[in-house]
């Protein structure tokens, strides 16, 4: 399903013999005078792809006059996976080449680094790494993973060979099989594959290819497809001029895409600034956000996050509820930090709420609590962060309309909030302001939560849905609603 890179690692050998100069160089130098006016001056990732859990990537270095090679540092999502010394070869065939091969790729979209640090020889020939003058480049890659989607009254499945799999209401083609008609079971949506990930709007979807381009279809009343124009579309139609794509989001009537260069592009409803772009001129076909070193995206109703490359996380658009997390109220037409909020590691956008997860494992919230979906034992609005009651071990977690799950390193699935239709799998249609079990679930992997009704995919491949089930969105072959986990029909 993905392009991989041919590269391995290369062992360079030892360092190259140093020709010394007593005067330039004199036994006992200190570290800071060997390093002094050394420097990288120029480190390029020239790619970088996964494929079945291996990264892959390559690029080249180059050192200042005097230095004798760099010592390269390669870390995804912050955490350092190895590190090598390589000698300057400028001219040679080798030209100050890098490669890097790694079995640790994650699910989505994840940040890749390369750190490099000058390195030279004393007088003694041995080898001195400048640690004081380093310098860093980023790209982002996806891995391609089983997953789901829950949109308004449709859900989507990402199988692990690619294949798209949709079910549930099509009133506006959201199902993309060139029909309005609306499936109790899942069917393939047929002519596409090598799609490595998923949104689920209101009633529009979006499906990222593995070349770095999307597909969308669904309802287009705001331009949410991307394709210059308001016509709904029954088909998947790829976004023309969008590519090195690496993650989507969708939600109410407007569409997020994340570029391998963490710049954010958005399209659609732009009423309250959910463009981000600082206007609100409704946008059909996708234009640059002014938000930049983005590693994860997320859309609301009418509201559009970002987790930025240094774990805080900005915010734009309808603000009536606090859901852009600033302490105000204030629509925002660009950009806006998330106060008082660092160390992120995820995020997610409900209606009119938002949640991140810390690198602790703890959950935050803010944004409209009219029935509980902050889980702050509450039904309180809040304008800024504040941690979810008693859940702690969160390492994803996802936003419906009025209700929230997530899932523990454990596999376990929590929710909380509106209950009405049994959207919290609790086997109950009491709603909670507090986390609660999802009933006899274990083992899962992603979830997602729609308008009303929840869609988990479980370590062992399955899928299984609850809540509303009006249009035939848990795929079970009925439309009875569900208070409880039931098995999505293969």
């Amino acid at each position: 399903m993905f392009a991989l890179l041919g590269v391995t690692l290369v062992d360079c050998g030892p360092a190259p013999e140093p020709t010394h100069n007593s005067s330039e160089d004199p036994i006992g130098s200190s570290t800071a005078q060997l390093c002094s006016g050394l420097s990288i001056t120029n480190l390029v990732i020239q790619g970088v792809s996964s494929y079945q859990n291996e990264i892959g990537g390559g690029g080249t270095f180059e050192v200042s006059t005097g230095a004798t090679g760099a010592r390269l540092e390669y870390l995804v999502n912050g955490e350092l996976l190895t590190s090598e010394e390589r000698p300057n070869n400028p001219g040679s065939s080798a030209d100050n080449d890098w490669r890097f091969s790694e079995q640790k790729a994650t699910c989505g979209a994840s940040l890749f680094q390369v750190k490099a640090y000058p390195m030279v020889v004393d007088s003694q020939g041995v080898r001195t790494t400048c640690f004081l003058n380093p310098r860093v480049t980023t790209r982002l890659f996806v891995q391609g993973c089983p997953s789901v989607a829950a949109g308004g009254v449709h859900s989507v499945e990402l199988k692990a060979d690619g294949t798209l799999w949709t079910w549930g209401g099509n009133s506006f083609g959201q199902l993309g099989d060139g029909t309005a008609t609306g499936r109790s079971t899942p069917a393939q949506v047929s002519g596409f594959g090598g799609i490595v990930a998923i949104a689920a709007g209101y009633y529009h979807t979006l499906a990222l290819e593995e070349t770095g381009t999307v597909l969308a279809w669904g309802q287009n009343v705001q331009g949410q497809l991307g394709n210059g124009t308001t016509t709904s579309l029954a088909r998947p139609m790829r976004i023309a001029g969008l590519t090195d794509v690496v993650a989507v989001a969708a939600n109410g009537y407007h569409s997020v895409a994340l570029k391998a260069d963490g710049t954010v592009w958005t399209w659609g409803s732009n009423a309250y600034g959910e463009t981000g772009d600082g206007t609100t001129t409704p946008r059909f076909t996708p234009v640059q956000s002014r938000a930049g070193n983005a590693m994860a995206i997320a859309a609301g109703a009418n509201h559009t996050v970002a987790l930025l490359q240094d774990r805080t996380v900005s915010a734009w658009g309808y603000n009536g509820y606090g859901q852009l997390g600033d302490g105000t109220t204030t629509v925002r037409y660009a950009p806006t930090p998330v106060a008082g909020l660092s160390g992120v590691v995820a995020i997610a956008a409900g209606a009119q709420h938002t949640a991140a997860v810390r690198q602790d494992g703890g959950l935050w919230t803010w944004g409209s609590n009219t029935h509980g979906q902050l889980g702050d034992e509450s039904f309180t609005n809040r304008t800024s962060p504040g941690p979810v009651a008693r859940l702690y071990g969160i390492t994803s977690v996802a936003g419906g309309v009025t209700h929230t799950l997530a899932r523990t390193q454990d596999g376990f699935a929590w929710a909380w909030g509106n209950n009405s239709q049994g959207q919290l799998g609790n086997g109950t249609t009491t709603s909670s302001p507090a986390p609660v079990l999802v009933s006899g679930l274990s083992g899962v992997s992603i979830l997602s939560a729609g308008a009303n009704h929840s869609l988990v995919k479980t370590q062992d491949g399955n899928a299984l849905a609850w809540g509303n089930n009006a249009q035939g969105q848990l795929g079970d072959g009925t439309t009875r609603t569900a208070p409880a986990p039931v098995q999505v029909l293969r």
